[in-house]
Formats: C-alpha cells, structure tokens, sequence
C-alpha cells in the first residue's frame, strides 16, 4: 500500500511539471504499468499457487485416501460417507 501511495505521490508530482502537449501521458504510462503489474501477479497466483497441493492441508493424490481427517469437515463434504 506504501509503494502505490509513494507511487501515485510521485506521479502526480511528474505530471505537475508535464507540458501541455503531452498532459496525461505519465498517467497513463504509472497506471498502465500499475495494472499489467497486478494482471501478472494475479495469474501467477492463479496457476502457481490454486492447486490442490496448497489448498488442501494432508493432500493425497489418491482419491480413495480421504484429504483431512476432521470428520466435521468430511461431513459436510462428503454427504453420502457419512448418512445415518
């Protein structure tokens, strides 16, 4: 957050000192780069880090070996293993 307020502090003060003929080109440039930033990061975090292996604390690539032992949360997963 410090980074993109230090940022857009910045920013400001180059587009201040801009001429006329190319007022707004430093925002588009801050901005542009801004954004094709977070797109990276984000699809980054989307491929890298969405599997299974991190969002599944005990991961088994054996559907037959259950992925937590909990059994409140296999219950409400697992509907059928658990009918009484």
């Amino acid at each position: 957050v410090w980074a993109d307020v230090a940022a857009d502090g910045f920013m400001v003060w180059v587009a201040h000192r801009e001429p006329i003929e190319k007022r707004g080109k430093m925002q588009t440039l801050v901005y542009s780069c801004s954004k094709l930033g977070q797109i990276a990061i984000n699809i980054i975090i989307l491929f890298g880090f969405s599997g299974p292996q991190m969002n599944c604390p005990g991961f088994e690539p054996d559907p037959s070996v259950a992925c937590t032992t909990n059994v409140q949360v296999t219950k409400r997963v697992d509907h059928e293993a658990y009918q009484r």
